[in-house]
């Protein structure tokens, strides 16, 4: 399509002219302000440009759409800012920081293109600042004793003003600098009111290479982290609550939507000594951090716990490539100094910390560190066995705190240890008896103990046993004959045992009351209370050779009850019963046991819900 433009000759007279001083389709120019008008097909005098200045002050902008007002493109363009309207170059090169400095300063919404940038910036109100991506705007410290971005807006909370949108945050070298901080880079360089900056979101950003990607170094509480990544720094988030004068703040009320924890040495490091009001992540993963979480939390005033609901967790801690160990913070009171902790998925510290996992996978590699601390993971698939993509747990002080799997599934081998607690509808993925000696080491688990008994309870019923009375043992490497002891479980008393050089080869069965049985097709179900106070004896539930339900059933600890339990199916003419073997060495060993039940059922969830009732079926 060809367009005509018909000059007009002769200048116009008024301003602006008027209709009939110009045809449609013709451009003027009036002599008095020199500058340039046409004529629409509708008869409208436009106005072009002011041509004196060059500027887009006079160039009309009609916005499409039904009631749209008609203003300057100069109006228009003045909606936001760019950080290219005050200078900055954005070549990896130039220190950006005054230009960035003078776009936030104006109180707009601030644009950063494609680029990267050198700048330390301070932004000292409500503001938007938005890039073209986390992998085209970047942001580095240009020194790096001081944050990319420094947020110092304080108070009101929960105005939801000030986001941070697609912006990608780089350290320089090996992890160092901080990408985004609240207040202060330092600490220790804390102000009065410092605990009140607060109340960020942060849209599809990425930090990158920092000694800390994000920053809270006086609790801060309240921002959000919608699809973020932290990837391969030092820190991926770093919260503490304010630990250096004014008004106590923790660092809770942080909350993060779908993002990604990669390669991080320790990813989310929190320290709170007041009690912590919520740090949650939603749809969050966590895949190869040296450690996925460090969270110290301690204090008397209530505590929301850590949360992780569908979280992806994969390769953290000792799975994780790289060192076996990481240096991390670690503070009293206003000092900080450095500790050095074997890598681990996930550590809680502290007194009367908490954390909670939902429907997330794969949990396992959990060192619960803190006293009176309880760590419990709902729906989640809990792997005790590292190569499956879990890990041993560990509770540091199990007399006060506990590791909780409820309604979990397995895979490979259930979690285990002292103060570990299985509990709830358990789903593991190889359910029949074979002879198959890894998927029956695996089954087994430690759970509540049992607190009721049932009479006259059915034919589900196999084996009753309380062991409150004497019992022995044969069918095997020797005979034993058991002491009855006023320590027992749902009994007031069970039968101790004592076996001098147990070794591992040796066999010995519960022969009376007997424990063997034949099953028919169906699910069952065995639980038994045991306890050990020298030694290490091993308990099976199988016939030695080709029907294996549960093998290699260790107490985590001695001198402490536990109780042990194991669910399967079985097609049916396969022999079972309770046995006992020395340990790895060996040497003497002495072990009490009370109430072994073995029950059958028809399907998987009666066999689930008897064990959630928690009883024992006496008779």
């Amino acid at each position: 399509m060809t367009y005509k433009i018909t000059h007009k000759n002769s200048t116009v007279s008024g301003t602006p002219p008027t209709a009939g001083d110009i045809d449609v389709g013709e451009i003027a120019i009036n002599a008095a302000d020199a500058e340039l008008y046409t004529k629409d097909t509708a008869g409208n005098i436009r106005k072009f440009q002011n041509t004196t200045t060059g500027t887009a002050a006079g160039v009309q902008f009609t916005q499409a759409g039904s009631g749209a007002v008609q203003r300057t493109v100069e109006s228009k363009l003045q909606d936001m800012v760019s950080v290219k309207d005050f200078g900055a170059v954005g070549d990896g090169v130039a220190d950006d920081t005054a230009a960035i400095q003078a776009a936030v300063d104006t109180g707009k919404k601030v644009y950063i293109p494609s680029g990267a940038y050198l700048c330390n910036v301070i932004i000292n109100n409500k503001t938007i600042i938005e890039g073209d991506g986390s992998t085209a705007t970047i942001l580095t410290p240009f020194s790096v004793t001081t944050a990319a971005l420094t947020y110092r807006s304080l108070a009101p909370y929960w105005t939801y003003h000030s986001e941070i949108k697609g912006i990608g945050f780089h350290g320089v070298g090996t992890k160092t600098g901080v990408g985004f901080t609240f207040a202060k880079t330092d600490p220790s360089l804390y102000a009065t009111y410092d605990e009140y900056v607060n109340n960020v979101k942060f849209v599809g950003c990425r930090f990158y290479n920092l000694n800390k990607g994000v920053q809270f170094p006086f609790g801060n509480i309240g921002s959000e982290f919608y699809s973020c990544g932290f990837n391969t720094n030092k820190y991926g988030v770093y919260g503490i609550n304010n630990k250096f004068g004014g008004d106590v703040m923790q660092p809770g009320c942080k909350y993060f939507y779908a993002g990604e924890f990669s390669a991080n040495e320790c990813a989310v490091y929190v320290h709170d000594t007041l009690g912590l009001g919520a740090f949650a992540f939603r749809d969050t993963i966590f895949e190869f951090n040296l450690m996925a979480m460090y969270a110290f939390s301690s204090g008397t005033t209530p505590t929301t716990p850590f949360l992780f609901d569908g979280a992806w967790l994969e390769g953290n801690g000792q799975l994780s490539p790289g060192a076996a160990t990481v240096t991390i913070d670690n503070w009293s009171g206003s000092t900080q100094s450095t500790q050095t902790l074997t890598k681990r998925s996930f550590i809680f510290d502290g007194d009367v910390n908490r954390a909670e996992f939902r429907s997330c996978g794969i949990v396992g590699d959990i060192y619960l560190k803190g006293t009176n601390s309880s760590v419990f993971a709902k729906g989640c698939r809990a792997e005790g066995l590292t190569g499956f993509g879990g890990g041993v747990c560990t509770v540091e002080t199990p007399i006060t705190s506990a590791i909780y799997a409820i309604d979990p599934f397995s895979s490979s081998t259930t979690l285990r240890g002292d103060s570990i607690i299985t509990t709830g509808r358990v789903q593991l993925s190889n359910n029949t008896i074979t002879a198959d000696t890894n998927v029956a080491s695996g089954r087994w688990f430690t759970t509540e103990p049992r607190g009721a008994k049932l009479t006259s309870y059915g034919p589900t019923k196999v084996v009753a046993a309380p062991l409150n009375t004497a019992a022995t043992t044969g069918f095997g490497t020797f005979n034993l004959t058991g002491t009855v002891v006023s320590d027992g479980r749902i009994y007031s008393q069970c039968n101790e045992f004592t076996r001098a050089a147990f070794a591992v080869n040796e066999f010995t069965r519960l022969a009376s009351p007997d424990s063997a049985i034949t099953t028919t097709a169906g699910w069952y179900l065995f639980t038994l209370d045991m306890k050990v106070t020298a030694g290490n004896p091993i308990a099976y539930v199988w016939d030695r050779a080709n029907a294996k339900m549960a093998i290699g059933l260790q107490a985590p600890a001695l001198n402490k009850w536990y109780t042990f339990a194991a669910l399967a199916y079985s097609p049916g003419a396969q022999q079972l019963w309770l046995d006992f073997s020395g340990g790895t060495v060996t040497e003497t060993c002495t072990w009490r046991i009370s109430a072994y039940q073995m029950l059958r059922f028809d399907t998987q969830e009666q066999a689930q819900s008897f064990l959630v009732s928690g009883a024992f079926a006496e008779s």
